[in-house]
Formats: C-alpha cells, structure tokens, sequence
C-alpha cells in the first residue's frame, strides 16, 4: 500500500487541493487503500471522542500503591563498609601505599636500566 503515506498527510492537513483530489480518485478504484482511509478516520474520532474522559484525582496513587513493592536492595559491600569504617580505611591506606612503593620500586628499576637484565 503505497498510498499509506498520502492517507496520513491528509489527515494532518498537509496536502494541496489538488493532491486530495488525487487522493479521492484513487481511493474510488483501491479497495485496500479505502479500508485504510476508513480505519485511520475511525481512530481519529474515537480519539476525539475520548478526549473529554478525565481520570479520577486519586487514580495515580491508587494506580501506584496497587504495584507490587520491590525491595530496597542494598548493595552488600556498601552495608559492609558502612559497619566498617576502620578497615576500610585500613585497606585504603594499604592500596595506597603499595602502589607508591611498586611505582617507586619501578622508578629507579627504570632509571637503573635493569630492565633489560643487564
């Protein structure tokens, strides 16, 4: 159904006279492309139509508290860590300084140029 695109440029009102008579010649000799024509203005009124219906005030919170609740999951290591806070910071400290020392180590291991075992 090539004509598909045509159908919904007419309904937003972006055709010229001369296209919607095009338009209405071939929807006279396209039984497919009727159909169409019919379906989509049948949306348009049943929208049209509904637009007047409003939701109660309530209904988002109704809506909201009918859900089922999920559980506040914690992650485990922030709960650890928080029960914790001296070996973490202990373990911190220990990063810290054996990195220091490997890149220490490994500076003068580079400006001694051992690295090629020499």
């Amino acid at each position: 159904m090539k004509h598909s695109d045509s159908i919904h440029r007419y309904f937003d009102g972006e055709m010229t006279q001369i296209e919607r008579e095009q338009l209405y010649r071939h929807l006279e000799g396209c039984s497919e492309c009727q159909e169409h024509y019919d379906e989509v203005k049948k949306s348009i009124a049943l929208v049209q139509s509904a637009s007047h219906i409003q939701a109660p005030k309530d209904f988002t919170e109704n809506v909201m508290s009918a859900l089922p609740h999920k559980k506040k999951r914690t992650i485990a290591w922030k709960k650890w860590s928080k029960k914790h806070p001296v070996l973490v910071a202990a373990a911190v400290f220990l990063l810290f300084m054996s990195s220091m020392t490997w890149l220490n180590w490994t500076d003068e291991w580079w400006r001694d140029g051992d690295f090629w075992g020499r």
